[in-house]
């Protein structure tokens, strides 16, 4: 959808021209598996819901705003009421939000999120995403989930799953007593983007730990100082003809040779 106030402008209208595929851009009542049923896309204003839908219907399948569901981190506060749907539907399939949800009343009426065929955004991550199969006969429905579409994983350094890593999108969060291991992490990161990610490996700097409400800051200015932070990545090289100490104190008599100078 381009338009909230129109359904003209759609994403899903190439999809028309593949065959044993309809797309409803305007309500439309079927009867599908022998139950009623009412394909309802985007509606453009609740408040017009009642008089647009005079009708009870078995099924309906639908693009709905529904009070009270999970629309990714809070819950919606906008659009129909489950009473209001339940009183016009047995059973309601629905779109939007990306989470899978059901829920049912005590007369057996039930109100289903499929949720996004896949992983969208990293709020999405630990969620299974697909799609479901329903059988008009028993109106039982069976989620089938999407195994070949990217998926957002999240690692704590230096534990990482390597099974996930290809086709996915990858976040590493480094803790701050291990921020100082240079090379260590360098070397992980090249690792695991050799292992064809979707997109190269993205590495997040973990803040301090907070003990309580007072924060103590204890900033150790030598740790700052460039010739120890080189030492610090020297120490971590792992070479082959010089000696790290050999490197270093190379490194040590340009510095010392060059610092002052302008350019």
């Amino acid at each position: 959808m381009f338009h909230t106030t129109t359904t003209e402008v759609n994403s899903l209208k190439c999809l028309d021209l593949l065959p044993n595929v309809t797309v409803y851009e305007q309500m439309t009542e079927i009867e599908f598996g022998g139950k009623k049923t009412l394909m309802l896309p985007w509606i453009i204003n609740y408040e017009d819901f009642d008089q647009m839908v005079l009708k009870h219907y078995d099924y309906c399948f639908a693009h709905l705003d529904i009070v009270g569901f999970d629309m990714g981190g809070m819950l919606s506060e906008y659009g129909l009421t489950m009473l209001q749907v339940m009183e016009k539907f047995d059973h309601t399939f629905t779109g939007h939000y990306h989470t899978r949800i059901n829920r049912e009343s005590a007369d057996g009426k039930t109100v289903t999120y499929v949720g996004s065929p896949y992983q969208i955004t990293r709020i999405d991550r630990n969620h299974e995403r697909g799609y479901l199969v329903l059988d008009t006969d028993t109106d039982a429905y069976e989620w089938h989930n999407n195994t070949q579409s990217i998926k957002f994983h999240s690692f704590n350094y230096p534990t990482i799953d390597r099974t996930k890593v290809k086709g996915n999108v990858i976040d590493i969060h480094i803790p701050y007593d291990k921020q100082n291991e240079t090379k260590q992490i360098y070397d992980l990161i090249k690792e695991l983007d050799a292992l064809f990610p979707a997109y190269p490996v993205n590495t997040f700097n973990d803040d301090p730990p907070v003990n309580g409400d007072e924060v103590e800051l204890n900033v150790e200015t030598g740790r700052f100082n460039i010739m120890n932070m080189a030492k610090t990545y020297i120490d971590q090289l792992d070479l082959d003809k010089v000696t790290n100490d050999e490197l270093y104190k190379a490194l040590q008599e340009l510095y010392e040779q060059f610092k002052g100078i302008d350019d």
